[in-house]
């Protein structure tokens, strides 16, 4: 313990401790934006955020380490009572609504991030923007070189970087794109790197074709050129003005370029304002989207069967607009301290510095996808409102001294999150282990492996429909019709449906099964399997009548997506009605 503190007191120079402080920050921006992991079942984004939570830890460790004996003075603004408020409603609800371990680790991680760069000296972390420029300079060039074949790009698409989808690429580097700006004042190096940069983002961002990056990116550098020549721009506005309707037609030629998947996020949206419309005060909870908003797909579809948006509909996990996903999660109360952050934030300052840029550029992509999903989004969002609230000196409200004692705080919140964070790792691990295994080996041996891990649950609902599933091949059907319904309550869509209408299928639970393929098909119409599978229910409990009826609806029935399986399908429809026509 001596050695201990005899380490925390040594006093280190300004410069080693901005190296540290750099070479730390450096690694956890890395962790978020490159680390993948096979040993996951979700490869690509959990490891990220264990990243996330463990370099806010380490961070926190040094910060614990080099400041261990100075007192620091925090000046306390709008800004910090605003997001501390907000903050605070989101951790509580998170809470209380026994969100998964990770969700809690992560919104804890960001409410240190935020507090540790705002203690850090800013002149300590003056060169963070050239280390944001170039990690994001790095994953633009790894998407590109996906593009022109170098690099392979799983999930089926041509450009995602190291993500799971191209929206993580585009997210990351549209929320990256300002701090390109701020190299473009320095000297000549530094200026060059920030032109490179810039032409290097919005490269890999095109190439992704997420509309929602190239609309983000084109807001803000709109806004910079418009804010630095502003009055180039009074002398040629005609010529602007020419430019900015060239822009707009583009963006709406990119709409109509993906038009089914524009119709599709407005069928969504429909949905999520009639959830919004049931609960709006403190709507759903933590998780609530993934647990309620399939049933309100099912309840539009069943109530229009020929709606345009029917072969457009899929298993919807997200609403495809950040401040939806929060009205619907949190409320109308949720959605007043976020608009009371962001009026704080534009009363406080109304440059458009790099910080502001870059919240914009979040903002922008909010409104048409799920940045939020990525925690380098994160970092970059603690970062840029910490820099706005140190700026704001005349506004302070009041000077805290942050005295030696806050050593000990930190190694108590550090050591508390990384023991949450170990054997939320452990779980995961293990947890992606079985999955690997699959249906080999020994089903007893799989099952008590995946029993004893469920004593063990980190609050992960695809856990639980993996263990049902597993269940549900090694035909214990009523033990994995228990685990689907606890699953239900957290993740409830079309995969779960079929999963419990074929648990109460296999036994002979007619009624039920019924139920749940109905449901399932309502929630997705354009799926043959859940009509195939009632077909066969009618059939077998002699209901022939309402079998024709399914067999003639699985005939007329539009492809989306032919496959043998849909084929076999059809084929068995057609053979049931030529049956029902010679007897």
């Amino acid at each position: 313990m001596q050695l201990f503190d005899s380490v925390l007191s040594y006093n280190l120079n300004s410069t080693t401790r901005a190296i540290v402080i750099h070479l730390s920050i450096a690694l956890l921006f890395f962790c978020t934006l490159f680390v993948s992991h096979s040993g996951f079942v979700e490869a690509q984004i959990v490891p990220k955020w264990y990243g996330f939570i463990a370099g806010t830890v380490l961070l926190a460790l040094v910060y614990a380490v080099l400041f261990a004996r100075q007192s620091i003075k925090i000046s306390l603004t709008y800004i910090d009572i605003a997001v501390s408020i907000f903050l605070g409603y989101l951790l509580v609800r998170i809470c209380l609504a026994g969100a998964p371990a990770i969700n809690i680790l992560a919104l804890t991680s960001f409410i240190l991030l935020y507090f540790l760069f705002k203690v850090i000296p800013e002149n300590e972390i003056k060169y963070l923007g050239i280390i944001v420029v170039c990690l994001c300079a790095a994953q633009a060039l790894y998407g590109i070189g996906q593009w022109v074949g170098i690099f392979p790009a799983a999930a089926g698409f041509k450009v995602i970087g190291s993500f799971d989808n191209p929206a993580g690429l585009a997210a990351c580097l549209a929320a990256g794109f300002p701090f390109c700006f701020s190299l473009l004042r320095k000297f000549r190096i530094v200026k060059l790197l920030g032109i490179a940069s810039l032409i290097v983002l919005i490269a890999a961002i095109i190439m992704s074709g997420s509309r929602s990056g190239i609309l983000a990116i084109a807001i803000v550098s709109a806004i910079y050129v418009a804010d630095k020549y502003r009055l180039l721009i009074k002398k040629h506005l005609k010529v602007v003005v020419l430019l900015s309707t060239i822009f707009g037609l583009c963006f709406i030629g990119l709409i109509f370029l993906k038009k089914d998947s524009a119709a599709g996020r407005v069928a969504i949206w429909r949905n999520s304002l009639e959830m919004i419309a049931d609960k709006p005060i403190f709507g759903y909870g933590a998780g609530g989207f993934s647990s309620e908003y399939m049933f309100y797909q099912a309840d539009y579809f069943a109530a229009n069967p020929d709606s345009r948006y029917a072969q457009l509909a899929d298993n919807v996990t997200h609403p495809f607009n950040e401040y939806l996903l929060l009205a619907i999660e949190y409320g109308i109360v949720g959605i007043l301290l976020l608009f009371l952050v962001i009026v704080v934030i534009l009363r406080s300052d109304r440059k458009f510095s790099v910080p502001i840029l870059c919240l914009l550029s979040i903002a922008v992509f909010s409104c048409f996808s799920y940045p939020m999903r990525y925690p380098f989004v994160w970092i970059l969002i603690a970062y840029s409102l910490t820099i706005l609230s140190k700026r704001l000196r005349k506004k302070t409200l009041k000077i805290i001294s942050c005295l030696p004692f806050i050593r000990s705080v930190l190694l108590l919140i550090a050591a508390a999150m990384s023991v949450f964070l170990i054997r939320d790792i452990r779980f995961e691990n293990e947890w992606g282990s079985l999955a690997r295994r699959g249906g080999f080996g020994n089903k007893e041996e799989l099952i008590e492996s995946y029993d004893r891990l469920l004593k063990r649950w980190n609050g992960n609902p695809l856990f639980l429909y993996n263990y049902g599933a597993v269940l549900n091949q090694s035909r214990r059907y009523a033990m994995s019709n228990m685990i689907m319904k606890e699953c239900e309550t957290y993740l409830n869509d079309y995969d779960v449906q079929m999963l419990l209408a074929d648990n109460k299928f296999q036994l002979c639970e007619w009624d039920d099964a019924e139920h749940h393929y109905v449901l399932a098909s309502n929630m997705i119409p354009n799926r043959f399997l859940p009509l195939n599978c009632l077909m066969e229910l009618y059939r077998i409990t002699g209901n022939q009548d309402q079998a024709r009826e399914i067999a003639k609806k699985i005939i007329g029935k539009e492809i989306k997506v032919p496959s043998s399986t849909v084929y076999l399908i059809i084929g068995k429809a057609e053979k049931l009605i030529v049956e029902r026509n010679t007897e």
